[in-house]
């Protein structure tokens, strides 16, 4: 009976749908909104007899702005979504903007943005042109609010490459990080071409704005302040850019001796400190790049060192004199005389010596370019204007092509340890303002492309110091097949998203139909809701999984069309009642002959306590609040604050997904601690209370009405016969010096596994 697909057992025949309505309204208020039905909702549904009540319900919930808290919540359990950074070393440990990334994913829920779109979106932003709109940059935030690892740049791209991979696919690529994935066909190569994609884009240190801020003194009183903090971190950096490339290029003999021997590449990769006069291995690693190309491309300056290096070692000094006289030959444009003359003068006898020659004429003309830049000493002579062969030398250093010239953002990775921790606290100074200053206007946290893309090697068992085999920027062979192609696109995160988000792929489909399925029905189809690879157990049912993914694409890539053609059928509607003998036949539930209980998350257990007691504030969006210290905010629980380096105990207790990694599918636990919760905190008896002194309640003239009215609005259904005595009963025995009796029920009401799970 779902989606007209044949199952192996029919569905219907063990079906059992519900006659009474009410559970069902409660099961679709709480999958699709989170909160429960209120007194109204419930008698405007139950007394509509049109066969169209249903559709009309559903209508209602996907249209409620709570419908993108209650599904936004579940994607940033895939986005492993924390406002801190956990341990940041010499970073502020909070994101400054996290909350607009969550804000972003509440509202492209509520605005159905087709999910091919959001996937584009969360990957690469940056790279898509929806005009003047900037408010989709926050989607970047799905790569950008991972886990620091103390400023570890690998695992902070391994970490973004589990969340793409797992996070769309369900494929554990990571795996492969040190070899070839032991069970699925994914190798090395494969991870580290993404790596590279990955590597080939960075974090801007000013984040550009989701939209244009309404003045107002709290926003000039930031603009102040942030400009001020601004220009003392961007003017310090410049000044030591500067400083530091200086010392570049009059070092060049240093750095061409690092790479006059030597066959092999060196490792390419910035680390995060140094001693002063200690060589840099990326600027190392460019210098051989550019002596590559010059050998290829040609190039007057480096003509004598390239024929030089073809010297055989042992008879070096015998044969210089010879190459030198050859040398001296050919034309000013072939062989450049400045560089040849401090040659013949002082014949090298080894190719250290070579270095160590260009090293002097680099200095040389280095220091009288910086002569001629300032005013000659007075009543002393001008330097003179540079030949052409000087200009040639010259241009090698000062060029942006040079080894010996950076991008700006490369700046705090390769000045010298002292003046780093200098740069870490200005930089402290300008985060912190940021996450403190309530005049803030929301930015994006962004990636934005390298200036050259990233060139991957595979690390050879992981280890980026033994650098191997390069690889190119390209998709997974194993979706790819024999027909793929490397990116071209800058870092090919755009690309990257476009493979994940098509039609053509098996798995993007697949894998968000099985955790929408998930969270409706309690179990998915594929039971390994974020492994879809050979280790998860196959589908219960293949043919439905195919159905709806081929559906879901057809219709646009709509998660509430999706919505729609599950809760819809006969098999979401029915009871959860359990019967012994369909038991029997399939203890496990797997052919779906009644509806799975399930117990609330702790969002929906802490928004259902307030919406019931002392109510739920209708703000949507925002900077996040503390929800665990009094005065207790009415905020909903997707608005709390996400301390991934202390996580609170509660959050733990009530199995909050972990922040440190994506998850498709919380851990589900029974544990005293949540009764314990439930019985003791000061939060829960401050809802009881408020509950108790509803104005429904407080106007009710006898006992009886008071605890009817408890019933209806905490269960959604008036207590039976039994109930009402118990109840009435216990408010005559109730005797607590810090409770009264009323709160003590409503309390009671809080405690109880109706108000806490959905059948």
């Amino acid at each position: 009976t779902i989606g007209g697909v044949p199952l192996e057992v029919p569905v219907r025949s063990l079906c059992s749908c519900y006659s009474n309505r009410r559970p069902l309204l409660r099961r679709l208020t709480f999958d699709l909104i989170g909160l429960p039905p209120t007194p109204k909702e419930t008698a405007d549904y139950l007394h509509d007899p049109s066969p169209a009540a249903n559709s009309r319900l559903l209508d209602r919930l996907l249209a409620s702005p709570h419908y993108g808290e209650r599904w936004g919540r579940h994607w940033l359990d895939v986005a492993r979504y924390a406002d801190t950074k956990g341990y940041a070393f010499a970073e502020h440990v909070r994101f400054a903007y996290s909350y607009v990334y969550r804000d972003y994913v509440i509202g492209s829920f509520n605005q159905d943005l087709p999910y091919n779109r959001f996937i584009l979106e969360q990957l690469a932003a940056d790279q898509l042109s929806p005009g003047t709109d900037k408010s989709h940059l926050a989607a970047l935030g799905f790569l950008t609010l991972g886990r620091r690892f103390d400023g570890d740049l690998y695992d902070i791209v391994d970490d973004r490459i589990d969340v793409t991979c797992r996070g769309f696919m369900a494929l554990t690529v990571t795996c492969a990080r040190c070899h070839d994935h032991k069970s699925d066909p994914i190798p090395t190569e494969d991870y580290y071409s993404l790596y590279g994609i990955f590597s080939s884009s960075y974090q801007p240190e000013i984040l550009p704005l989701v939209q244009e801020p309404v003045q107002s003194a709290a926003l000039e009183e930031f603009q102040t302040g942030f400009k001020k903090h601004r220009e003392a971190y961007f003017d310090y950096l410049r000044e030591k850019r500067a400083d530091f490339m200086d010392q570049l290029r009059k070092g060049v003999g240093e750095y061409l001796a690092e790479v006059s021997d030597t066959e092999e590449e060196p490792e390419a990769h910035i680390y995060l400190s140094y001693s002063p006069g200690e060589l840099r291995p990326a600027i190392v690693y460019r210098w051989y790049i550019y002596l590559k190309q010059t050998a290829a491309n040609g190039h007057p300056v480096f003509t004598a060192w390239h024929r030089l290096r073809e010297l055989e070692a042992e008879h070096f000094a015998s044969q210089v004199p010879a190459l030198l006289t050859e040398l001296a030959q050919q034309p000013a444009t072939e062989v450049n005389p400045v560089i040849l003359a401090a040659l013949v003068k002082n014949p090298p006898s080894s190719m250290q010596d070579v270095a160590e020659r260009y090293g002097l004429v680099f200095l040389k003309q280095y220091e009288l370019h910086k002569q001629r830049k300032t005013s000659p000493p007075q009543g002393g002579p001008a330097v003179a204007q540079p030949s052409p062969a000087e200009q040639e030398i010259l241009a090698v250093m000062l060029d942006e092509q040079s080894p010996t010239f950076f991008p700006p953002e490369e700046t705090p990775f390769l000045i010298d340890r002292r003046y780093m921790n200098e740069n870490w606290k200005r930089r402290q100074d300008l985060q912190n303002f940021q996450v403190e200053s309530p005049g803030a206007p929301p930015r994006a946290p962004v990636l934005a492309e390298a200036e050259k893309p990233f060139e991957p090697r595979v690390f050879t068992r992981g280890d980026p110091n033994v650098p191997g085999q390069k690889v190119p920027r390209q998709w997974l062979g194993l979706l790819a097949g024999e027909t793929r192609e490397p990116f071209q696109q800058g870092s090919a995160r755009l690309e990257l998203a476009r493979a994940i988000a098509s039609d053509q792929n098996p798995l993007t489909a697949r894998v968000l139909v099985n955790r929408v399925w998930l969270h409706h029905f309690g179990k998915a189809l594929v039971r390994g809701a974020d492994d879809f690879g050979a280790r998860s157990d196959p589908p219960t049912h293949p043919q439905l999984l195919d159905h709806l993914a081929g559906r879901f694409i057809a219709e646009g890539w709509s998660i509430k069309r999706l919505h729609r053609q599950m809760v819809l059928t006969s098999t979401y509607q029915q009871s959860s009642v359990l019967d012994v003998q369909r038991q029997q036949q399939d203890p496990d539930n797997r052919l779906v002959w009644r509806m799975n209980p399930k117990r609330l998350e702790w969002e929906v257990i802490r928004d259902a306590l307030l919406f019931v007691g002392a109510g739920i504030a209708d703000q949507i969006g925002g900077r996040p609040v503390q929800l665990l210290e009094q005065p207790f905010s009415r905020r909903r629980t997707v608005y709390g604050f996400i301390d991934r380096q202390k996580l609170p105990a509660v959050y733990r207790m009530f199995d909050l997904a972990s922040p440190d990694q994506t998850t498709a599918q919380r851990h589900k636990t029974l544990v005293p601690q949540q009764a314990l919760f439930l019985m003791n905190s000061d939060f829960v008896l401050e809802q009881a209370r408020a509950l108790a002194n509803r104005s429904e309640v407080v106007r009710q003239i006898n006992t009886k009405d008071k605890v009817r009215k408890l019933y209806e609005l905490v269960f959604s259904r008036p207590p039976n016969a039994v109930e009402l005595a118990a109840a009435v009963g216990s408010l005559g025995t109730h005797s607590g010096d810090k409770v009264a009796p009323l709160d003590y029920l409503a309390q009671v009401l809080l405690m109880t596994n109706e108000f806490i799970y959905v059948e």
